[in-house]
């Protein structure tokens, strides 16, 4: 009668760890080869990579008494909200920043490419260095509304001056447009006020003749 009773197996699955050892020495060589190599590579990066910087300029609303003296007249109202709101839209403007960009082109030198045309390396400057930050506007309970403009760049480049001149740019470009606005209304208000005047006048000389 065949033993049927299942027999238990068992392998051998220890680590040898002299024999590791062993192999490792073998490999000692290659070992030291392939360490040389990853740490001249990281070094010659740490040496030879260019140090980024970052730098950036927030602006927020600006106080109710500020605009008193504008809102005072009646022709045209605007509040510190819709102020922020406007130099915000200057800031985030592609346009803004290029005309900013062609009236100070030695602040970008360093940032060039001779091999490419002026569009060309403000397109390039625009999209790797220059980022507008706004709150979550999933965060409707945001206490200081603002709005951010932040720079990258290397060694040699003046990013503050770059960054507030472009906040700059950016508020004279907003206070042009609010002055334009309102100009347009006082000479809507004044053409207005010309018709009724002539309208009484003309009725007036009726009425005496």
């Amino acid at each position: 009668m065949s033993d049927l009773t299942p027999q238990a197996q068992f392998h051998d699955d220890e680590i040898d760890l002299f024999e590791l050892a062993e192999n490792l020495w073998k490999e000692k060589i290659l070992i030291a080869l392939v360490t040389a190599v990853v740490t001249s590579v990281a070094l010659a990066y740490a040496l030879l990579a260019t140090p980024q910087y970052q730098t950036q300029s927030t602006v927020r609303p600006t106080v109710v008494n500020s605009l008193d003296e504008l809102n005072r007249l009646g022709v045209y109202k605007l509040e510190p909200g819709e102020a922020l709101a406007l130099v915000a839209a200057e800031m985030d403007s592609y346009e803004a920043r290029l005309d900013y960009y062609r009236n100070n082109r030695e602040l970008f030198s360093e940032l060039e490419s001779e091999s490419r045309s002026l569009e060309q390396n403000f397109a390039r400057i625009n999209q790797d260095s220059v980022k507008v930050i706004r709150p979550d506007p999933k965060k409707t309970d945001t206490p200081n509304p603002f709005v951010s403009l932040q720079f990258s760049y290397p060694r040699g480049v003046d990013g503050p001056q770059i960054v507030n001149g472009m906040v700059q740019h950016a508020i004279a470009r907003a206070l042009q447009d609010v002055t334009a606005d309102h100009n347009a209304l006082v000479a809507s208000r004044l053409s207005e006020l010309d018709r009724k005047i002539n309208t009484a006048r003309a009725a007036y000389e009726a009425e005496i003749e």
